[in-house]
């Protein structure tokens, strides 16, 4: 399994995993803003995840992929907040809440993959 590969199965189990808790606790109203919460960081951070992997693979363009994700991702957070939570399309506490927690934990699990692999493969190529 490819690290892109690990990485939109363990963004989807977190997202998943959130949605589904969250559902325990939340009413309809609720559950529904943060399933959409989650589906909108999912599309954002996958996007991001495959526009900007080349970048990240080159010295040169590293820190101007970091910079370039952390942009995206803050007008994301920002226009979500003004379009769908500030007009009360969806229910806005969960909404931001779900949307904060998700963009957070999904964006470390990246480079926690990213340095992951590497790892594991020196130490069962090497034993």
């Amino acid at each position: 399994m490819t690290r892109s590969q690990q990485y939109v199965a363990a963004a989807c189990s977190v997202v998943s995993a959130g949605v589904l808790a969250a559902a325990l606790f939340l009413d309809a109203s609720g559950r529904t803003a943060v399933a959409w919460a989650g589906c909108g960081v999912l599309a954002v951070q996958l996007a991001l995840h495959f526009a900007l992997r080349g970048w990240r693979a080159r010295n040169d363009r590293f820190y101007a992929a970091i910079v370039a994700a952390f942009a995206t991702r803050a007008i994301v957070a920002l226009a979500a907040v003004l379009l769908v939570a500030a007009p009360a399309l969806l229910d806005p506490a969960p909404f931001v809440l779900a949307l904060a927690f998700f963009m957070v934990g999904v964006s470390f699990l990246e480079p926690v993959i990213e340095s992951w692999l590497p790892t594991r493969r020196r130490r069962t190529s090497g034993a």
